[in-house]
């Protein structure tokens, strides 16, 4: 049996106390815990950049001699430890940096050289500024996409493109023009000269990055779903259109396929799956969810436009994860509860208390395993007070004060997005001979929901198989930290390279028992 040891971590806004196994890496227990975000990991945790420093006191493992060159004397001598090379060795108390720490740094000095490293998602635009010379993010601006208000997926995205020139002109200039203005933000924040930006680090799905150097869209509309171009593009951020930086230049990370971009090439980087002995699962959460299994042999990889739901759209009641989202579900007896972004009055649902809900009303008996709401008359009276009407249609209420709920149709988008996913894991692991958890080193889970995903609750009603109940590890926006990590290093990018080279790229639906294995995978229940 495994001996448990009480950590403590503590961060500038609350403190969190949970159990770990004895020698779990410190940097790994972060990582489950969905606490990385607080730490600069440039290198991905492999003891290379030195960035990664907490302060630690209690029982964990001894300083190594490559360990304190990285940290320096003076900051090891005051409980500075580098997360990467720690292990729990016992009780002990870990506190974070505070992030403007991480963000503010050092004044900016004349010599210095920075770059951009930049995350383009469906929904949202990640971009950092970086110290070249340091490797210090000295910015970090985060915005909703303002595409999304031409269309919340990319399909309906690549079907304005085709429409005419002008709807390629405005999709193209809406993106160059939130990028330009979220650069000029980060660079007033930081007090950087645009002059001294040299590089802008662009990873993100195949079609936005398309987009942004406006290279045409169009053949991702049908099958077989090919881009023009797969591979690295360079171009002057002034011919892409970004004016705010005139003398740097725009590096476009290249893509595995039409719906499987170089944001997935980047979560792949960090988790390592590149280079394990066994198999990796990687879930990379966003409106196109990609799917990768692999090891240091073999890489394969899908995806499935499902997402959209858990980001709440389609939802009667859904939102994406933001202040007053509903992100935490429980219930006592027949009451449910919940918690909210921020800790205001709910103005929605987001994905991950969409999948508790699920799990409640599968628990109570609300709806079966077919995802079919029994009638009132099919229910106890001690359940009635879940459910209700609304415009004349059963509901099950979340929340009656605030007009929260859920209806068939929500439950059935639920579940056609979980089956869809599945059903890639599903054929992943029949790839791979994957039979059980002994099998498989690590599953990640990227993305925001992934990093906040309650995975217990996943299993229960089948997003995620049984075998990855006990090594799944939100890793959140890993995309964000591979582009950072591609902006610093020539051997983090050729690794790259060689991960969307020897990716190859299956399509479930193709397979002769797609549609019963689909079918099955549509079943609320443990897989």
């Amino acid at each position: 049996m495994a001996v448990e040891c009480s950590v403590t971590v503590n961060s500038a806004d609350e403190s969190f106390s949970f159990t770990a196994d004895y020698n779990e890496p410190l940097f790994a227990l972060l990582i489950k815990r969905g606490l990385i975000r607080h730490l600069e990991t440039p290198c991905g945790g492999k003891g290379l950049c030195g960035k990664c420093l907490l302060r630690a006191v209690g029982r964990l493992s001894k300083m190594s001699a490559e360990e304190r060159s990285l940290v320096g004397d003076e900051l090891a001598e005051k409980g500075y430890r580098l997360a990467c090379c720690c292990y729990i060795k016992g009780d002990c108390v870990i506190t974070l940096p505070q992030k403007e720490a991480l963000q503010e740094g050092s004044e900016p000095q004349p010599e210095d050289d920075y770059g951009f490293s930049v995350d383009i998602g469906t929904t949202a635009i990640q971009l950092s500024l970086h110290n070249l010379n340091t490797k210090q993010t000295v910015a970090i601006q985060e915005e909703l996409n303002r595409q999304s208000a031409l269309g919340f997926d990319v399909k309906s995205r690549i079907a304005r493109w085709k429409t005419d020139p002008e709807q390629r002109a405005l999709l193209h200039g809406m993106l160059v023009s939130q990028l330009d203005s979220m650069i000029k933000a980060a660079l007033e924040h930081a007090g950087v000269s645009p002059s001294s930006v040299s590089e802008v680090r662009a990873v993100g799905n195949t079609c936005l990055l398309h987009m942004l150097a406006n290279v045409d869209v169009s053949s991702l509309a049908s099958y077989p779903f090919e881009p023009l171009t797969k591979d690295n593009l360079t171009l002057s951020c002034k011919s892409a259109g970004l004016t705010s930086l005139p003398s740097a230049q725009l590096d476009i990370t290249g893509v595995i396929s039409g719906f499987i971009g170089s944001d997935a090439v980047a979560s792949a980087l960090v988790t390592g799956m590149y280079k394990s002995i066994m198999p990796v699962l990687l879930i990379d959460f966003g409106t196109n969810v990609g799917v990768l299994m692999g090891n240091r042999n073999v890489l394969l990889a899908c995806s499935t436009d499902a997402g959209a739901a858990f980001e709440g759209a389609g939802i009667s009641c859904g939102m994406t994860h933001r202040s007053g989202a509903i992100c935490k579900l429980w219930k006592e007896k027949y009451k449910v509860l919940y918690k909210t972004i921020g800790g205001t009055e709910p103005t929605g649902i987001c994905g991950t208390a969409l999948l508790e809900a699920i799990e409640i009303m599968l628990d109570v008996g609300i709806i079966d395993s077919t995802g079919r709401m029994r009638r009132p008359e099919e229910l106890k009276p001690s359940k009635l007070r879940m459910i209700g009407t609304v415009n004349g249609e059963q509901v099950f209420f979340i929340s009656r004060k605030h007009r929260i709920y859920l209806t068939q149709s929500d439950i059935r988008a639920v579940q056609l997005a979980k089956a869809a996913v599945l059903t890639c894991v599903q054929t992943l692991f029949e790839q791979f001979d994957i039979t059980g958890p002994d099998e498989l080193s690590a599953v990640y889970l990227g993305g925001i929901f992934g990093g906040m995903l309650p995975v217990k609750t996943a299993v229960n009603i089948g997003l995620l198989p049984a075998a990855a109940e006990n090594i799944c590890y939100g890793i959140g926006n890993a995309a964000s930290q591979g582009a950072a990590l591609l902006l610093h290093s020539p051997r983090a990018r050729a690794t790259a390279e060689h991960i969307r080279t020897y990716a190859r790229t299956l399509h479930p639906e193709n397979d002769e028992d797609f549609q019963e294995r689909f079918t099955r995978a549509m079943e609320f229940r443990r897989f």
